[in-house]
């Protein structure tokens, strides 16, 4: 699979290894576990890190890529803390970066309001040049992307210290060979051929799910009984709404109920496979006051298939196709589940939207969308040189003072 993913047919496998945890070169940024990554020998170093389960690739890292990412891992998530607590790691970012936007608005404050009374004025005969005359205009517009940025970076890092719990629950089944008494061939025999067979259980029953696609390219996903093959009908939407129940439950710090097997399908991963905690904390209801009721089964709203990236469920969670699961609570409590995999994709709250949305307008400048991905970038890179370019400005003007 590696080998089709790069489209390399001819180089020789220098490795591979199978990836139960997160590493230095597979982060939690990458979300899919467990993956094999398969490493080429080639002159640019390329290995692909592949999730053999349902047939997707990771990420992949050649050494340009790995150089870049040790880079911005560096100078942007400031991994050489990484040794520290996280909560001590997120807290010291947090006071720099409030740091530097509180700069950015005493900035804009003197020099947009008050600056006049401040200043001298300024001699009829006094000639001065283009830049000098707009280095007031241009450091307020500095001075404002400069805000933005280290703003949205603070409410990111706040929300940051609420660990990510969506490894926390997933869906271990397991199921006795007695059960599996339907033909599976009847199934693959079809006129639609089946690119994708897993077991599931729904409801404690045994159930093969059988994904395939229609001439028109169009998925189609089918359960059926290993007992004796009869199809429960919209059994994505039934499943993924047992699994939205069963992480609610479980995300609220209660017990998994048992299957018909006698088996507690409580979701709970290996050590290896789980995201470290944060710090400890006290499971109350998602979307409640500590005190009150964890959400009942009348609280879960009709269920949504998405099957493309959304403003709410973004390509860094990397999921797809996911069911979304909202709840009829406080926090407008969403579940995204991913029916193949059995696992929890994204769990989103009101407090995660407002935070979204700021980092997508003020930091990622997603309000320029409407120029295209091209522009949006230049104008971003443009900003962050400007930025750059005032600061070392800056830092140079206080070495001279100094001296």
């Amino acid at each position: 699979m590696a080998r089709y993913l790069l489209a390399d047919s001819t180089s020789a496998i220098a490795g591979a290894e199978h990836l139960t945890h997160y590493t230095a070169d597979y982060k939690f940024i990458n979300r899919l576990l467990p993956v094999w990554k398969i490493t080429f020998a080639r002159p640019d170093g390329m290995a692909i890190f592949v999730e053999t389960g349902q047939s997707r690739m990771g990420t992949f890292n050649n050494h340009a890529r790995a150089r870049f990412l040790w880079t911005f891992g560096m100078l942007h998530n400031w991994d050489f803390l990484d040794a520290l607590p996280r909560p001590l790691h997120l807290g010291i970012m947090l006071v720099f970066t409030t740091i530097i936007w509180l700069s950015a608005l005493s900035g804009l404050l003197i020099y947009g309001f008050v600056r006049k009374k401040l200043r001298q004025p300024r001699s009829a005969q006094d000639q001065v040049g283009w830049l000098r005359r707009r280095h007031r205009t241009l450091g307020l517009w500095v001075a404002f992307v400069t805000f933005t940025f280290a703003l949205s970076a603070s409410y990111h890092l706040i929300q940051k210290f609420t660990p990510d719990r969506r490894e926390q629950v997933a869906r271990v089944s397991a199921f006795a060979t007695s059960e599996l008494a339907w033909p599976l061939n009847e199934a693959l025999g079809g006129a639609v051929p089946v690119q994708q067979v897993s077991l599931v259980r729904v409801g404690g029953q045994p159930y093969y799910r059988l994904v395939s696609k229609s001439a028109a390219g169009k998925q189609q996903v089918q359960y059926r009984s290993t007992r004796d093959g009869q199809l429960l009908p919209n059994g994505e939407l039934t499943y993924a709404r047992e699994l939205g129940q069963e992480f609610m439950t479980r995300l609220n710090g209660q017990p998994a109920a048992l299957s018909a097997t006698g088996a507690a399908e409580d979701g709970a991963l290996p050590d290896c496979c789980t995201a470290p905690a944060l710090t400890a904390e006290t499971t109350t209801a998602i979307g409640m006051p500590a005190a009150g009721p964890a959400p009942a089964q009348a609280n879960l709203l009709s269920p949504e298939l998405v099957t493309k990236f959304t403003e709410e469920y973004g390509f860094v969670n990397k999921r797809l196709p996911v069911v979304k699961l909202a709840f009829a609570t406080p926090g407008h409590t969403a579940l995204y589940v991913e029916p193949a995999s059995g696992r929890l994709a994204a769990l989103v709250t009101d407090g995660d939207r407002r935070e979204g949305l700021s980092f997508a307008v003020l930091h990622k400048f997603f309000l320029m969308d409407w120029a295209g991905k091209n522009i949006r970038d230049a104008v971003a890179m443009l900003s962050a040189l400007g930025v750059l370019s005032v600061t070392l400005y800056g830092l140079v003007l206080l070495l001279r003072t100094r001296r």
